[in-house]
């Protein structure tokens, strides 16, 4: 019997030393898999609403493309449709293994408007087998600016012009086996790949069928191969690059038994002696199960300390593979480890698991515990003063299990068995009552049993702790929130609590006498200053003797522009309300608010606001403004700062958007910008939300056009009306009615829709009849005559000019200034006398300005680029 043991001891102790010095390589490294991607090539430009995603992994057990399972071919092939939206989409690829995951992403762009190159392989299919290389391909092209081709992974071939159809690629040189070929043709920045797939037999020896496969993971040592050949008269078999001997050859049928492998990746070649550049390679991962040797401490010991330190050694564990307790442990190259363990009960038990693929090897641990047991307070501390006759103590004890035999804590009142009060290591006692206004000393004492383990018995330990705590019978004020140090993003913060043992009448909330309700509650709200505010609370109980209990709690105010940022003012005739460090400034005029007009500004999710304006982007904060008590009768002026990453050269295109959370509506408001301050202003007496935007819509006819940025300018200021079609036909004269419906819109004019119409020809339910109306009492314009306007007739630039100077509050000028900017103009006489002081008013603030050929023509038509440079040079003479 002693002898059997004794080899058995003597084998696993070689079978060890053999697998810790052995050189082989391999033995604890799992190769993670590989993922090629054939087509799309990264950020390629596709016109077609899908695209297939073709490549190849190896090593792989799973394959994942934007989280779908995704199958492949045993030697890794596989092809996914995916499915685009408009613009850029991100791709995400994955494949994994049990040594992890791989990840590759790429982007493409689809672009329905996009011209792409194409290219098509006719002369042969997808998947086809040859017998020659090397071989041509004829393909047919189309707008292709450079075409060139990579085989099987290896460097790009450029193909020389020129590139007609159908064009010849020859001498392509194909490998023995599988070939992939991609063919990429470029127009401009766009590239469309082309994947084509050939097998190449040369009618010489072939390999097939091999089992077990290329990848395959196996956990025996010694295995058999098998497989069908075709014109091979002897198949040699390599391991490892050497040589185990020759296969045997029946009816086509291969059968290679008894091949050792290494643990780990082996690589077995099969070698036709009449064709060895003909050969195929498989390769094979041996995992041997994993083996775990700790050498301290033993099972069932007995430590004095709250941890202990265990060392080993793992053999065949795949890199991150160990743990103990689910904690990853790391080891070194020859498998030696050494991990600290903190125990927290008497008897702990220590699991250390070791992973080598898909096998698992684990041993348990029993360590006891047989030191002094500790006790640990929180609060109260010796030494501290409490505002109550009884005290809750909290705090933590080691061990922590069902050993714990007594746990008792006592007081004035005698001792207090507080057993049921612990939860894992911690502990929040039962009421320990205080003698009031005295000094007491609370004694803690903690029990554990006497334990008989395996090597030798635990004795009861017991320890025992004493602190002392003052009692103060005083008021008690407890503050629920916020919490003491809290950063908040409101100008006003309430602070919620409860009084106990005082006078309901003597408590004060930063000076501020608060109420307090029956069951001892309060709430106070507190406005706070930017940065940081000490809140002082105070309470009196009368009596004897009086006492008086304060606390302070310090508060943070963050006044950046954060989500659910609220800050609330009370305004005062013509003030001016900044918030959120100058992003939002709001501005009344004289006579506009009451005796309680408090405005409330607050920052809103972006999300909340649904449908926004198409070809817009915001540039800032959304921001709500709205009013308690009496809201202003005037309108006010709001300031939104916008974005520093806005160029001057796209200032002309900011502009205030208006949300109405109600109707779920947004309006384009316009504003005026200041480039350098980097703000937009606006006129209104709206609420709801307001936020910067950069409105960038044009149209089709727009770019290189000479009115192009007047003519941004006003649609970014809602001038022009969102249901205008692509063409603004910039060079078509404007009609009197649409000159006055974008100058109203870009002024930022109160409409007005009276309820009977002032001319005849304007009919109450047109596009324009809320404009003419406006206009006609603001004083910018007049009909042919009293009953008729004329809207649909096309505007002269001497109205325009009349339209714009009234329009600009601009001064009469005396006779000699008119006559003197007017002789300038070759057709001066040409002007109607009517329009001559107002014309050169207008001429004279630069609003506008003759022709290259020194006239004016008065009574020339006015185009709609015209007018919007027009009312833009009126805007600039405003601000």
């Amino acid at each position: 019997m002693k002898n059997n043991v004794s080899k058995l001891i003597s084998t696993i102790f070689l079978t060890l030393f053999l697998l810790i010095f052995s050189p082989a390589a391999g033995v604890f490294a799992i190769d993670r898999p590989v993922i090629s991607i054939s087509t799309p090539v990264d950020n390629q430009v596709v016109d077609v609403p899908s695209v297939n995603i073709q490549g190849y992994v190896t090593d792989a057990e799973s394959l994942e493309i934007d989280n779908v399972k995704i199958a492949f071919s045993p030697n890794g092939y596989f092809s996914y449709k995916k499915t685009l939206v408009t613009g850029t989409n991100s791709i995400y690829v994955k494949a994994g293994n049990s040594a992890g995951m791989s990840a590759y992403s790429l982007k493409v762009i689809y672009d329905p408007a996009a011209v792409s190159p194409t290219i098509v392989v006719t002369s042969h299919q997808d998947g086809e087998t040859v017998n020659t290389s090397p071989i041509s391909l004829v393909c047919t092209i189309n707008d292709i600016d450079s075409l060139s081709y990579t085989i099987n992974d290896g460097a790009p071939v450029p193909v020389a012009g020129p590139y007609t159809s159908p064009i010849t690629i020859p001498n392509i040189m194909l490998g023995s086996g599988n070939n992939t070929i991609i063919l990429t043709a470029i127009k401009g920045t766009r590239v469309v790949s082309q994947p084509i797939h050939i097998k190449y037999f040369s009618g010489g020896p072939e390999i097939t069928n091999i089992s077990p496969q290329n990848g395959d993971k196996i956990n025996s040592q010694t295995i058999d191969f098998t497989g069908v050949v075709s014109n091979v008269n002897q198949l040699e078999v390599l391991v490892n690059g050497v040589s185990a001997g020759y296969a045997t050859i029946t009816n086509g049928n291969f059968l290679k038994q008894a091949v050792s492998l290494k643990p780990g990746d082996n690589t077995i070649e099969f070698i036709p002696n009449n064709a060895p550049q003909d050969k195929q390679i498989v390769n094979i991962r041996y995992e041997a199960s994993p083996i775990i040797v700790i050498t301290s401490p033993k099972n069932n010991d007995i430590v004095t300390r709250d941890s202990v330190t265990i060392s080993g050694q793992v053999l065949n564990t795949e890199s991150g593979g160990l743990t103990i307790n689910n904690e990853d442990v790391s080891f070194n190259n020859n498998g030696t480890f050494s991990k600290t363990v903190y125990l927290d009960k008497i008897m702990n038990d220590i699991q250390i698991k070791a992973v080598n693929g898909s096998l698992v090897n684990t041993t348990d641990l029993r360590i006891y515990f047989s030191g002094i047991p500790r006790i640990d307070i929180d609060y109260p501390v010796s030494g501290d003063t409490v505002n109550t006759a009884d005290v809750v103590f909290k705090g933590s004890i080691f061990p922590t299990d069902d050993q714990i035999i007594g746990f008792t804590i006592e007081g004035a009142a005698g001792p207090i068995d507080n057993r049921s009060t612990i939860s894992g290591s911690t502990f929040l006692s039962l009421p320990v009552t205080l003698e009031d206004g005295k000094s007491t000393d609370v004694v803690f004492t903690l029990t554990t049993a006497a334990i008989a383990a395996p090597t030798g018995v635990l004795p009861a330990r017991t320890v025992t702790r004493t602190i002392t705590v003052n009692s103060n019978v005083g008021p008690v004020i407890t503050v629920a929130s916020p919490e003491d140090g809290a950063t908040v993003y409101s100008n006003t913060v309430t602070v919620h609590g409860r009084l106990q043992r005082a006078d309901v009448n003597s408590l004060k909330v930063d000076g501020i006498s608060t109420k307090v309700a029956s069951d001892g509650t309060f709430s106070q709200t507190v406005t706070l200053p930017k940065g940081k505010k000490a809140i002082k609370i105070e309470a009196k109980l009368v009596g004897a003797k009086d006492i008086t209990t304060t606390k302070t709690i310090t508060v943070y105010y963050d006044a950046i522009a954060t989500e659910s940022a609220v800050v609330r003012t009370l305004m005062t005739d013509g003030s001016e309300v900044k918030a959120f460090n100058e992003m939002i400034k709001v501005k009344l005029s004289k006579g506009s608010v009451g005796l309680n007009t408090t405005s409330v500004l607050a920052v809103v999710d972006q999300d909340d606001c649904e449908n926004l304006p198409a070809q817009s982007a915001l540039i800032g904060p959304v921001i709500s403004v709205g009013w308690n008590g009496d809201r202003p009768i005037n309108t006010y002026r709001i300031t939104l700062k916008y974005d520093e990453v806005v160029r001057d050269n796209q200032a002309h295109k900011v502009s205030v958007f208006h949300y109405d959370p109600g109707a779920e509506k947004w309006t384009v408001l316009g504003g005026i910008v200041d480039s350098r301050a980097k703000t937009v202003a606006v006129e209104t007496n709206r609420t709801g939300y307001f936020t910067p935007a950069i409105y960038f819509k044009t149209f089709d006819d727009l770019p290189k056009h000479w009115g192009q940025k007047d003519i941004e300018y006003l649609v970014a200021r809602g001038a022009i009306p969102l249901n205008t079609t692509h063409q603004f036909q910039p060079d078509v004269y404007i009609t009197r009615a649409e000159f006055v419906m974008f100058l109203v819109k870009a002024l930022g004019i109160q409409r007005y829709r009276p309820s009977v119409a002032s001319y005849d020809d304007v009919e109450y339910n047109s596009d324009y009849y809320e404009y003419i109306e406006t206009a006609l009492r603001a004083g910018l314009v007049s009909g042919i005559s009293h009953d008729k306007f004329a809207p649909g007739q096309h505007l002269t630039r001497e109205e325009a000019a009349v339209i714009l100077a009234r329009a600009g509050n601009m001064k009469t000028l005396k006779d000699p200034d008119i006559i003197k900017l007017l002789s300038k103009f070759s057709d001066e006489k040409n002007i109607s006398t009517w329009a001559r002081n107002q014309l050169a008013a207008a001429v004279k603030g630069k609003v506008l300005n003759g022709l290259a050929d020194n006239t004016f023509r008065p009574q020339g038509k006015t185009t709609r680029a015209e007018a919007a440079a027009m009312i833009v040079r009126l805007s600039e003479h405003l601000n």
